[in-house]
């Protein structure tokens, strides 16, 4: 969030602040160059401020960088193992 403090009037009016940011940044052994070489990168979403709810949720994507593809990881340690519905849901279903 140190990033949006220079443009004060995002942080300030906006409700909620999302972040992305390579997997593992913040960990000792993190190296952000081999991070970059991985492909596809693994990101995480973080949300970094929520007016009306909590913070520090994430939730882990592959991203493949050639084509601008963000995929959804099935499973990390932040972002627990969901399960999927048995069947594809019709739209009229969602209704």
């Amino acid at each position: 969030m140190q990033a949006f403090k220079e443009s004060g009037a995002i942080e300030y009016s906006a409700d909620v602040l999302i972040g992305l940011q390579l997997m593992g940044t913040g960990e000792k052994d993190f190296d952000v160059d081999e991070a970059k070489s991985k492909n596809p990168r693994e990101i995480e979403a973080i949300v970094l401020k929520n007016r009306n709810g909590r913070t520090g949720g994430k939730i882990g994507y592959k991203y493949y960088s050639m084509f601008n593809y963000f995929e959804e990881l099935e499973e990390t340690p932040t972002n627990p193992k969901r399960k999927k519905p048995d069947k594809p849901v019709k739209r009229d279903e969602m209704l």
